[in-house]
């Protein structure tokens, strides 16, 4: 019986093992009213990571891929984030995007992103993420709380 617990118990635990590497995670970025207005400004994260900006100025602010600009594919474009807003982008493919803040075009951001590998590739294949923004413009305060930036280089 001892043998039955103590296989149910390490399956479970490989079970919650698997299923925090497997979840999908979300990386933070904050914007500012002074340089660098993003932070981090290079932001590095693996294919699959969602992205989420954080608006906790008192202007708005948006997150517009340059390509939307450049006549090139637009990645993402959030529209106007309010004070105490966010703006998410689920997962990109693997590749360099840079972006900027269209009210604020001094507001620059770059964002690498790297196949599991760490490999970086080329965005010619990347789908379009404007349909698929994921807007909240109010926030909770336990929300801003959890808010953290990683160093990149």
């Amino acid at each position: 019986m001892g043998r039955l617990w103590t296989g149910i118990a390490v399956g479970i635990f490989s079970w919650n093992i698997w299923q925090a590497f497997s979840a999908p995670s979300v990386y933070h970025i904050t914007l500012e009213s002074a340089y660098p207005y993003y932070r981090p400004a290079i932001a590095r994260v693996i294919s699959g990571t969602t992205l989420r900006w954080h608006n906790p100025t008192l202007s708005p602010h948006t997150i517009t891929h340059d390509g939307c600009s450049a006549n090139q594919q637009c990645m993402f474009d959030s529209g106007p984030i309010m004070p105490r807003g966010t703006f998410s982008v689920p997962g990109l493919p693997p590749g360099r995007y840079s972006y900027h803040c269209q009210i604020h075009p001094i507001m620059r951001g770059e964002i690498i992103v790297e196949s599991s590998a760490g490999l970086p590739q080329t965005t010619s294949h990347a789908p379009d993420h404007r349909g698929e923004l994921a807007r909240t413009l109010t926030p909770s305060p336990a929300q801003h709380d959890s808010y953290h930036v990683t160093p990149t280089i």
